[in-house]
């Protein structure tokens, strides 16, 4: 068996929960070849697609895609897409906003020629599942080999890793930030750059592998994730708190559904100073709500765990394809 995963970037970090980073495992579980390859590699032409049973698609939102999807549909070839955020409720705020926003009849299209959609979270699933009567739910997970037991001591870095699309959380947020900066608590950014804050650390981008290194290199004291409270963001998977307690933290989060999970510290509004404040004054049991997040990714969250459902996804596809 050969499947074709075509990604925006296969180097990016949504690759690596979604698509490059999972694959591997996948090949092993099903004994098929995956073959990763960026919309930009190749045309894709007869030739090419007739090579693979599945085609399996990592946030398409292209007319590339669209034609693509289309061409296989003649082909008779089973269509698998994938998203992680929900496209269709992005604030305004987001600087990706015109793109998606233009991409969505191509969204519309794509849902509904699949033969399968994976997305990561139920908030994705509820706002896609007009277009589609098959969408699984397919959380993000860890790798095996990352998840490891810290018995070390804490530093006592307040620790913030996101992308620059959470702009707007951060600022929505920055007083209960800038008043954690003054009252002498050390404060460090990684991937985003809050210019209106005083007196924080700006850490340097890595590479995926470097990063996790970074992280639990540090260990920091706990990882925060202020976020407004609209649909794209209570639709917005965990990933947080499972890079936080592979590097032997905890995360404080909003207390919405996707967060609902075993040893999150949770914020409600116009609470996230105080919770943060109680960590860093030692007032919270840190380490037993490290170990309750351990408990259950291990348990439940491993990629190894995880893949299984993907394996579903495709005894389904192939079944479907080889129907009368």
């Amino acid at each position: 068996m050969r499947i074709l995963l075509l990604t925006m970037n296969k180097a990016d970090a949504t690759s690596f929960y979604r698509a490059a980073g999972v694959a591997g495992d996948l090949e092993n579980k099903i004994g098929a070849v995956i073959d990763v390859m960026d919309w930009t590699e190749k045309t894709l032409t007869w030739t090419i697609l007739s090579n693979y049973d599945i085609v399996w698609m990592q946030r398409p939102i292209s007319p590339e895609s669209v034609n693509a999807a289309k061409y296989l549909k003649l082909m008779e070839k089973p269509i698998w897409v994938d998203y992680d955020d929900d496209l269709f409720s992005l604030p305004t705020t987001h600087p990706m906003i015109h793109i998606f926003a233009g991409a969505r009849d191509n969204i519309i299209a794509l849902l509904q020629m699949a033969d399968v959609v994976t997305v990561s979270t139920i908030g994705i699933r509820n706002s896609f599942e007009a277009y589609n009567g098959n969408i699984q739910v397919v959380p993000n997970s860890c790798q095996d080999s990352l998840l490891r037991p810290y018995t070390g001591k804490r530093s006592n870095v307040i620790l913030y890793r996101g992308m620059k699309s959470h702009m707007a959380d951060i600022y929505s947020y920055s007083i209960y930030i800038q008043k954690l900066i003054d009252d002498g608590h050390p404060v460090k950014f990684i991937g985003i750059n809050p210019f209106f804050l005083n007196k924080y650390t700006l850490l340097e981008e890595r590479d995926i592998y470097h990063y996790f290194k970074y992280l639990q290199d540090i260990r920091p004291l706990c990882l925060i994730f202020p976020l407004i409270d609209n649909t794209f963001n209570r639709a917005k998977s965990n990933i947080c708190w499972i890079e936080a307690t592979m590097c032997g933290s905890v995360v404080i989060a909003p207390d919405w559904p996707e967060w609902d999970y075993p040893g999150i510290l949770h914020y409600v509004p116009g609470t996230f100073y105080d919770v943060v404040k109680r960590v860093v004054m030692g007032q919270v049991e840190i380490e037993q709500l490290y170990q309750t997040s351990y408990q259950y990714i291990s348990e439940n969250l491993v990629l190894s765990k995880v893949n299984e459902l993907r394996v579903n996804v495709v005894r389904e596809l192939i079944s479907k394809e080889k129907q009368p």
